[in-house]
C-alpha cells in the first residue's frame, strides 16, 4: 500500500479481488491511498502488475495509535478489482509445519 504521491510504506495482503488488509497506522496522515498489487517478490516493487486507488477503508473500532499497537488492523476496498491473481477461499485451511512471516 502506498499513498498517492507514491511513497511506499506499508505492506498489505489482497483477501478478496477487491479488498486489502493491512495495518490501520498506513491510513495516518495520507491524503490518498494507492495499493500496488504484485504476484512476484516483494522485493521487486518496480514490478506491480496492478495499481488500484482505495475508494474505502475500514479501521478496527479500538484502534488507538497513540495508546499502542492493537488493533492496528484495516481493511480497504480498491476502486476496481484486481484480476488474475488467486485469494484463498474463506472455506480454506493449511496446516503450517514450520516457520511462517506474517506481513502488513
Amino acid at each position: 500500500v502506498g499513498v498517492d504521491n507514491g511513497l511506499f510504506y506499508c505492506g498489505a495482503v489482497l483477501i478478496h479481488k477487491d479488498i486489502i488488509m493491512t495495518a490501520a497506522n498506513c491510513q495516518i496522515g495520507a491524503e490518498g491511498i494507492v495499493a500496488f498489487v504484485n504476484t512476484s517478490s516483494f522485493i521487486e516493487f518496480q514490478s506491480y502488475q496492478h495499481i488500484r486507488q482505495v475508494s474505502e477503508y475500514a479501521v478496527h473500532p479500538d484502534f488507538a495509535p497513540d495508546l499502542n499497537t492493537n488493533y492496528d488492523i484495516m481493511l480497504a476496498r480498491l476502486n476496481e478489482p484486481v484480476e488474475g491473481i488467486e485469494t484463498p477461499a474463506l472455506q480454506d485451511r493449511y496446516t503450517i509445519d514450520g516457520a511462517v512471516t506474517v506481513i502488513g
